[in-house]
């Protein structure tokens, strides 16, 4: 029988490795002076371009990575360009590159009147070693506390000021938030 033929692309993504899962790699990897691919991988296996960070003059584009659980990535995405704006956030397979479920994603050409709302802003994200998510989103000076099951049902738990509800409070563990409000410990149950 032939012996498979293992690729050492991924052993060789070199920099910051947000994956905690030693067999796993995400790296913000610079391709050129104006681009940085977020590629990630299983050792052996095939490397995935899953976001791109872009400095184009005009057109820009950017990634941020809010959590990694496991081989469960959570990431949000945009780009901006003459022609149209565009966001997302999703929690994605970094060894298939599969996507679980997207947990907003908005565009709005340019000169569009009727865009929908912006998403709120994600002022902390975290995704579980199975792929539920929680967030903390914020408008500015509330925040509202929404958890996601791996189908991307999601149900809000709680919103407040933020002064009484620290986004920094929010953890995650074995499939439950955790959070403070009003220095009260809160939890549920993620979907």
């Amino acid at each position: 029988m032939a012996k498979k033929h293992r690729s050492p692309a991924c052993a060789r993504l070199k920099g910051h490795d947000f994956a905690k899962a030693h067999s796993l790699k995400l790296v913000a990897k610079r391709v050129s002076g104006a681009e940085t691919d977020l590629k990630g991988c299983r050792l052996g296996g095939e490397v995935h371009v899953f976001a791109i960070r872009f400095d184009g003059g005009e057109s820009k584009s950017d990634f941020t990575v809010h959590s990694v659980g496991d081989r469960w990535a959570l990431v949000s995405a945009s780009s901006d360009s003459p022609y149209a704006s565009e966001t997302r956030t999703w929690v994605f397979d970094i060894d298939s590159g599969r996507i679980l479920y997207t947990v907003f994603r908005w565009n709005c050409l340019t000169g569009e009147s009727d865009c929908t709302k912006r998403p709120p802003t994600i002022a902390k994200g975290i995704v579980d070693k199975i792929g539920k998510s929680v967030f903390a989103f914020t408008d500015g000076s509330d925040v509202t506390i929404t958890g996601y099951g791996t189908s991307g049902k999601h149900r809000s738990f709680d919103s407040g000021p933020a002064s009484d509800l620290p986004a920094s409070s929010l953890t995650i563990f074995r499939s439950v938030a955790n959070w403070r409000h009003s220095g009260e410990e809160r939890h549920a149950q993620l979907p």
